[in-house]
């Protein structure tokens, strides 16, 4: 009988812990979007605290990098900026938004049409 509930506390258990990742996961996209919204609302600080609110769980999500940087960027932290961008693509070298932003960055310089910052 002991090894039965043995098995059974570990069946749960499992079940628990995969549940679990995926709610959080499931959480972290929607507060993702939410920092879209935020970004696209030019609330630059608001739209970075809730990305980095979630960043362990997006981290190897390119788009998620790209947007940080964006965020970044407009809120005027270039070094940043620079940083996420580049990861950006490094977890996704054909990320066109990332290379564009990061071209921009490179340069100093984040021209308003080619972010959301104006």
């Amino acid at each position: 009988m002991g090894f039965i509930n043995f098995i059974l506390s570990m069946i749960i258990m499992l079940f628990f812990i995969y549940t679990w990742g995926k709610i959080k996961r499931k959480i972290a996209y929607n507060r993702f979007i939410k920092a879209i919204d935020l970004l696209n609302d030019k609330r630059y600080f608001d739209a970075i605290k809730h990305l980095e609110n979630i960043g362990d769980e997006l981290k190897y999500d390119s788009m998620y990098w790209f947007y940080l940087a964006t965020a970044l960027a407009c809120a005027g932290s270039i070094s940043d900026a620079n940083e996420a961008a580049e990861k950006s693509l490094k977890l996704d070298a054909n990320n066109v938004h990332a290379k564009n932003i990061l071209k921009h960055i490179k340069k100093q310089y984040l021209p308003r049409e080619s972010t959301n910052c104006n």
